[in-house]
């Protein structure tokens, strides 16, 4: 039997504030995509992988979603690829994402049901017009 796959999709990637900081914060929530019966749901989904993959220095920070599929974790100022990964589903990658000090980033995900990765190039100019300030 051939699984469906879902894509997994970014929800929302902004920078919806600055803090006066020397870290940036990274916050939000991931759900789920997946097909039963016919039927698609989308739920929260807890005890997801979320992390960033540091590209000058090769570093990993991240952490995982709680009961209710949020999360939240701080970073240095650098350039990241951030993932989301769960077992079954879709991975989901966005490459080069620019991050600066003090940042206060909101992240929202959909990962679907499957086993590759969705992938997607940072939007600058989309990340940096949706800050609210």
């Amino acid at each position: 039997m051939n699984l469906i796959t879902l894509d997994s999709k970014i929800i929302e990637l902004k920078r919806i504030g600055i803090a006066d900081t020397t870290l940036a914060s990274i916050s939000g929530k991931i759900y789920a995509k997946s097909i039963n019966k016919n039927d698609t749901l989308t739920d929260n989904f807890a005890f997801t992988n979320v992390w960033v993959r540091d590209l000058k220095t090769d570093s990993l920070i991240g952490t995982t979603s709680d009961s209710k599929g949020e999360f939240q974790f701080t970073i240095p100022a650098s350039e990241y690829d951030l993932q989301v990964q769960f077992i079954g589903f879709n991975n989901l990658k966005i490459k080069n994402v620019k991050v600066g000090t003090g940042d206060i980033i909101s992240f929202s995900a959909i990962l679907g049901q499957g086993d590759g990765t969705t992938e997607y190039k940072w939007n600058q100019a989309e990340f940096y017009n949706n800050t609210n300030k």
